[in-house]
């Protein structure tokens, strides 16, 4: 599972695999079992800050993996699950 939300001028990252959580930004990368280690180790931040973000990007996760994909069925566009999530950023930051 992936997440990605605005963080400061960028974009922060995080990916499940398995039980092993990474977290990139600007080129950055940190990864530990827990996610609220891997973004404090990343950001040099050990404040409750951390633990937002953390929860930002678990409820990112969340959402998308229950957004199915929607396809127009009148007209050439068709819309992907990707534009989608694109827009949905958009309105959330």
């Amino acid at each position: 599972m992936r997440a990605v939300i605005s963080y400061n001028g960028s974009e922060l990252e995080a990916v499940l695999e398995g039980e092993r959580w990474t977290v990139r930004r600007r080129g950055a990368e940190r990864s530990s079992a827990s996610l609220d280690v891997a973004l404090a180790e990343l950001l040099a931040d050990h404040s409750p800050r951390v633990h937002s973000l953390a929860a930002q990007l678990i409820e990112m996760m969340l959402v998308e993996a229950q957004t199915p994909p929607i396809e127009e069925t009148s007209g050439a566009s068709v819309m992907t699950r990707g534009s989608y999530r694109s827009r949905r950023r958009r309105r959330l930051q």
